[in-house]
């Protein structure tokens, strides 16, 4: 039988862990191509957790009281996960930019 609260607590790492990476991703990677791909991959993520937040809180606010308690925690596990995106799409644009005034 599977510990639930472990893998609750690794998801939330996971969730919430800025320096845990994406299959493939490789943060030593010194080639522009690379920071190309993973700026558009945590890009259309950043855009995916934000259009979820914004459909899910009109819902939100129509749910009975239990329900919405439960849906604010989501919303917040999302939040927490697109700060975590947006972290690791900081990284790669910054580190696109400082691959380009290295190979001009």
């Amino acid at each position: 039988m599977l510990d639930e609260g472990l893998i609750h607590r690794s998801e939330l790492t996971w969730v919430t862990d800025p320096e845990l990476l994406l299959p493939g991703e490789d943060a030593a990677s010194g080639e522009i191509r690379d920071a190309i791909h993973w700026i558009q991959i945590y890009g259309e993520l950043i855009g995916m957790t934000s259009s979820l937040l914004e459909r899910a809180e009109p819902t939100v606010r129509g749910m009975h009281q239990e329900a919405a308690n439960e849906a604010r925690e989501t919303q917040r596990l999302l939040r927490a996960q697109r700060q975590q995106y947006e972290t690791r799409y900081d990284f790669w644009r910054d580190r696109a930019a400082a691959l380009t005034r290295h190979g001009s």
